[in-house]
């Protein structure tokens, strides 16, 4: 029953107010990107002293994103616009991509557009437009190799949208690991970062 959703559309509705970001928040990471960015993105360890993660920045689109370590990142898509990093127990993947804006498109039509394309797939139970940023998520189902619904999921997508182009920082996780993933959801979409999408790429 829907109802029963409504903990994760409470979850995510609490924690919005902290994903509000700045185009300066990552300004003493420039040198380390300037130095690591060619055609494909790089992955760099933060500062000794510093909580330890992996900051990931695309080679193509420019934007950037912290994530633990223990995540292992997996090779760069053929065209350069991002990849997609998995956990070391297999329960959650994060996906990262740019696009660019064909059409112009608002983040309110990138909304219904992206939100109305799961319908069917997934249950939506959070959607929300903030300036540029796009927030949705919900829950979902994944099936066996024999049509059986198996463990169901967590997704989280976020979308920062220019006129020229659009960034996307996608979780998927296991809903039995939702405690161990929520919080790490939090910290890497505060650190989910632009590049300059007023233009295409």
């Amino acid at each position: 029953p829907r109802s029963t959703l409504f903990p994760y559309t409470t979850l995510f509705r609490s924690i919005e107010p902290l994903f509000d970001y700045s185009r300066t928040a990552m300004a003493d990471y420039d040198q380390v990107r300037d130095n690591l960015l060619d055609v494909h993105g790089r992955v760099s360890i933060s500062r000794p002293g510093e909580p330890q993660y992996q900051i990931y920045t695309n080679g193509r689109y420019g934007y950037s994103i912290q994530l633990p370590p223990s995540f292992t990142k997996g090779s760069d898509s053929d065209n350069g616009d991002g990849t997609t990093f998995r956990s070391s127990d297999g329960q959650a993947t994060v996906t990262v991509s740019g696009s660019n804006n064909m059409d112009g498109s608002s983040p309110e039509q990138i909304g219904e557009e992206y939100a109305g394309g799961l319908a069917g797939w997934e249950t939506v139970t959070y959607q929300h437009v903030s300036g540029d940023r796009v927030t949705i998520s919900g829950t979902g189902h994944r099936e066996d190799e024999g049509g059986s619904s198996s463990d169901g999921y967590i997704f989280y997508e976020c979308y920062l949208v220019g006129s020229g182009s659009i960034d996307t920082l996608t979780w998927n996780y296991a809903e039995s690991s939702k405690s161990q993933y929520d919080n790490l959801v939090v910290a890497s979409v505060k650190s989910f970062q632009p590049g300059d999408t007023s233009v295409s790429h």
